[in-house]
């Protein structure tokens, strides 16, 4: 490719942010944007599970990971507020973070309806609602929501997740228009 076409391509210096860095897919996408190039702010849930994934995700560039909890708004805000103070632009926002995990209908418990619900619907929308205006100021930038197949056909047993993800697939869909 001409020098031009593959930095058409590059997320050099880009800021990115990832949640659900400690699940099978966040950590991943994160690793590949950070050993390209860009400073990639990573977020999960407090744990073990993320502080093996910060040490391992830190060897690959620059890599700011720390807690986050996506039901709660006050969390929401301060990722796109930690990309506004350290680097003054947020270039992409990878929405991964999931509750991957619900129940037969017989046997799942109500609070689990709002658990997962804001965590995998609701949390999205705040992100997406917060990092609009520094995405704007940013220049061109990209949102990406992960999704699954489960919002597109039935599995067993899985209605609450299902239901979310062919939410988020909705909702994505009428963001992009809006």
């Amino acid at each position: 490719l001409p020098d031009h076409a593959a930095d058409a391509f590059s997320v050099r210096d880009h800021v990115v942010i990832v949640t659900g860095v400690s699940g099978p897919i966040g950590p991943r996408i994160a690793r590949l944007f950070a050993a390209n190039g860009a400073h990639v702010i990573a977020r999960d849930l407090p744990g073990p599970q993320l502080d093996a994934a910060a040490q391992k995700l830190k060897t690959f560039g620059d890599v700011t990971v720390a807690a986050a909890d996506l039901t709660k708004p006050e969390d929401l805000r301060g990722l796109i507020d930690a990309a506004q103070q350290r680097y003054g632009r947020l270039n992409a926002l990878v929405c991964c973070g999931a509750i991957g995990k619900s129940d037969e209908l017989e046997y799942e418990k109500d609070e689990n309806f709002d658990r997962l619900f804001h965590t995998n619907l609701r949390a999205n929308w705040l992100l997406v609602r917060y990092a609009r205006a520094l995405m704007e100021q940013s220049g061109p930038g990209s949102i990406v929501a992960i999704s699954s197949i489960n919002g597109h056909r039935a599995m067993f047993p899985c209605s609450l997740y299902a239901a979310t993800k062919s939410g988020l697939q909705a909702m994505c869909r009428e963001l992009s228009v809006e």
